[in-house]
């Protein structure tokens, strides 16, 4: 399970990795897989698009097992068959994908050809567009009763791994609103059943009887959403929750080290700079800052070992891509900021930003600028840092 993460940076970042915890209330004479009991779980940030699969929700519906794509990816991030159980590249910008047999949707409905051909290409006309069809002209079509034909308007070899995505799950046609709305309750062909959405507070999902794959060993999940970090840890160390996702590094030190699982994530906590408009747009001030981050003092310091300096884009966690990576060359020199103001921005839904976001003011002050800083809930900081 996957929040996601920080994006601060630039082509400095750490790739961090995801602290999960789980454990079961010591009172209980079973484990819920024994007994068929359900799963209590505190996730990190509550949807920001009524769950919708054409957001970043979709990645808790693919968490929770309950909406499936077409494909997915094993370790190395190879595609591997999933509602689709076999595929060809016809040419430089056609595929053709054969749809498993024998999937029931949640609403009972069986899934078609139509299904898929629907759901991919409500992905490709919404607005805004998911992020994985970004600069990406798609189109979807039947090719007899058990296979579609995807089209792109460029040569794009990536196209098994872009099905992928959870925001590109297929759901059933019921799920899809005429206002261009999803509702992915009871739409899902996973083995969890998404059965409840209280707004921005929780979700619960039960065992799906008729599914395709092998059956959930549990009888349900009950999420809830605690974007305080110390608070999940407490319902974690309590029984409050079974799992708890995204601990904070602070909090470690206070669990059972069983019970916690670090993940390493191809995803990097990124500091980006505003090249559109402000001193940023000065290519010498860029440098300065390059130059004035000192990454190991922010992994050692804030997360206390417990992440990496980022190699590249694509971070450590994917060891393929260092074949890939090369050193920049005829880099730009920096140019002395001279008490230059410029404003520091992060958000508090994951712990460690705003300490971060201290150290960073504190190598940039060093280096001669002159930081102001703001700090604020994600949702309440994204239309900000977007539209500048």
């Amino acid at each position: 399970m996957l929040p996601r993460p920080l994006r601060l940076s630039l082509p400095i970042a750490l790739a961090a990795p995801l602290l999960l915890a789980g454990c079961f209330d010591e009172q209980r004479d079973t484990t819920p897989s024994e007994a068929g009991e359900r799963i209590s779980l505190a996730m990190l940030q509550p949807p920001r698009s009524g769950l919708t699969p054409l957001s970043d929700d979709a990645f808790k519906l693919s968490r929770w097992s309950t909406a499936e794509t077409l494909i997915r990816l094993d370790a190395s991030s190879d595609p591997l068959p999933f509602l689709a159980t076999e595929w060809e590249q016809l040419d430089g910008h056609t595929w053709r994908f054969v749809i498993r047999d024998g999937v029931s949707f949640h609403d009972g409905t069986t899934l078609t050809v139509s299904d898929v051909v629907n759901a991919l290409t409500a992905a490709t006309q919404a607005a805004p567009k998911p992020r994985i069809l970004d600069g990406v002209n798609m189109t979807i079509e039947a090719d007899g009763d058990n296979a579609v034909i995807v089209r792109t308007v460029t040569n794009d070899p990536l196209i098994p791994n872009r099905l992928s995505s959870p925001q590109l799950a297929i759901l059933a046609a019921s799920a899809y609103g005429e206002d261009g709305r999803v509702n992915p309750i009871k739409a899902g062909t996973g083995p969890f059943v998404l059965t409840e959405i209280n707004s921005t507070s929780s979700a619960h999902l039960d065992r799906f009887a008729d599914y395709w794959g092998e059956p959930a060993k549990v009888a349900g999940i009950d999420a809830d959403y605690v974007p305080d970090g110390t608070a999940r840890a407490a319902a974690l160390r309590t029984g409050v929750a079974d799992v708890v996702e995204a601990i904070p590094v602070s909090q470690v030190a206070l669990l059972d080290p069983e019970l916690v699982h670090e993940v390493p994530m191809p995803r990097t906590n990124t500091l980006y700079l505003n090249t559109e408009s402000g001193p940023m747009t000065d290519p010498g001030l860029r440098a300065a800052v390059r130059e004035a981050i000192n990454r190991s003092a922010i992994v050692n310091t804030v997360y206390e070992g417990r992440a990496d300096i980022a190699e590249g884009l694509l971070g450590p966690a994917l060891a393929w891509a260092s074949d890939y990576r090369t050193p920049l060359e005829d880099r730009t020199a920096p140019t002395e900021p001279n008490g230059t103001d410029i404003t520091l921005a992060t958000f508090t839904d994951r712990a460690e930003l705003p300490e971060v976001a201290v150290l960073l003011e504190q190598q940039l002050t060093r280096a001669g600028f002159n930081v102001n800083q703001e700090v604020r809930e994600y949702a309440h900081i994204e239309a900000d840092a977007f539209s500048r």
